[in-house]
């Protein structure tokens, strides 16, 4: 646990060249000057394959993506980092993704971040409406995704 600990602190807090600061620090902790380039994407998502296409659609389209697959661990990370993007899936265990788009929205520090609201719920998706940047209905493709995120991405340049 304390080991634990001294990395969650080194991750978030300290830059200090290692090979982890070099694997596993992302953009926006300031550490590694080389992913500083490459724009951060947040995929909350608790369907393991789905995330995975997610995260892999993103990477393509130039992002460096990170999977959290329950609302809590979204919000946890989202305390530490400023994504660029946000595929926000609603039905999630343990904290709901309206209560993130909601948390989201209500940070000045994260009004910059694009929130892409996937759900299956078409009823749902009008609710959503006028808080996400976008919504997309479930099924959800890869190339949908890729298509998405890089318009996002163009859009910052």
């Amino acid at each position: 646990m304390k080991m634990l600990l001294v990395l969650i602190h080194y991750r978030f807090s300290l830059c200090i060249a290692t090979p982890f600061a070099i694997i596993g620090v992302n953009s926006h902790t300031g550490c590694n000057k080389e992913a500083m380039t490459i724009p951060y994407a947040l995929v909350v998502e608790d369907e393991p394959l789905v995330a995975e296409l997610f995260r892999r659609a993103l990477q393509d389209a130039g992002y460096q993506a990170e999977i959290m697959d329950n609302g809590h661990k979204a919000q946890a990370q989202l305390v530490f980092t400023n994504p660029e993007i946000v595929l926000l899936d609603m039905n999630l265990p343990s904290l709901s993704g309206s209560v993130l788009l909601r948390q989201i929205r209500g940070q000045r520090r994260l009004s910059g971040t694009h929130v892409v609201v996937v759900t299956g719920d078409k009823e749902a998706a009008e609710q959503f409406t006028g808080e996400a940047d976008q919504v997309l209905i479930k099924p959800v493709g890869y190339e949908q995704v890729r298509e998405v995120a890089g318009r996002y991405l163009h859009a910052m340049v």
